[in-house]
Formats: structure tokens, C-alpha cells, sequence
């Protein structure tokens, strides 16, 4: 019978988590810069502007990603990746699996979402 290699839970993370931060930064490097809004008439510059407001957009959320995934890999390095930072409590593995930089258990996001978490965790991360 052939053996399986059965990695650490935490390694598969942290592996999880390398891979979508090199993907992240690799994007923000082949991204165009934004246009410029130069001459034209009116409706040009209105479509430059939306096209250069739509890019800006997309690179704060991939630095805003990096600045998780950095953060999930510092607990991981701490040995706190796992616990929600508003409860304490283990955040489901099948959320870690999905969003392995998660910060809170889904209880505790769904608060935040909603403008209610702590103060303790709306500190933790602020992007």
C-alpha cells in the first residue's frame, strides 16, 4: 500500500497563504498603470476618470489583501492563526479552507460586517 503525504494543517495553510500573496503582488506588478486624464472632449475624460477610479480601486483591494494574508502569516508565526480575533474561539477549518487569512470566526465577522465588533478586534487589522 502506497503512502500518502500528510502535511501539517498549519504548513498547508501557510502554503495556502504564500501562494495568494505571490499571486496578489504578481498582479499588482502587471497591472497597467492608470490613464491619465488629458485632453479630450467631455465624455473621454469622463470614461478616463472612471477607468483610472476603477484601477485605483482594484490595486487598494489587492494591498489591502497582501496586508491580511501578512497579518494570517504572523499569527501563524505566533501560533495564534486559527483563533478569531474578537472571541478567541477556533475559526471553523472549512472558513480557513475558503479564506485562509480570515481574521474572525463567522459569527464575529458577521458583527463586524455590521459595524459591531470590539474594539479589541477593530484595532487588530486597520487597513
Amino acid at each position: 500500500m502506497p503512502r500518502t503525504k500528510v502535511l501539517d494543517p498549519i504548513a498547508e495553510f501557510r502554503h495556502a497563504l504564500l501562494d495568494e500573496k505571490s499571486q496578489m503582488e504578481w498582479e499588482r506588478r502587471q497591472s497597467e498603470p492608470p490613464p491619465t486624464i488629458g485632453t479630450g472632449d467631455s465624455a473621454d475624460q469622463a470614461a478616463a476618470f472612471q477607468e483610472q477610479f476603477v484601477t485605483l480601486q482594484r490595486k487598494d483591494q489587492q494591498a489591502i489583501k497582501i496586508r491580511l494574508i501578512d497579518a494570517a502569516l504572523s499569527r501563524i508565526e505566533t501560533g495564534e492563526f486559527g483563533l478569531c480575533l474578537e472571541c478567541d474561539e477556533p475559526i471553523a477549518p472549512a472558513r480557513l479552507r475558503a479564506v485562509p487569512w480570515a481574521s474572525y470566526c463567522v459569527a464575529c465577522q458577521e458583527r463586524q460586517d455590521a459595524g459591531q465588533g470590539s474594539e479589541k478586534a477593530r484595532f487588530a487589522f486597520s487597513p
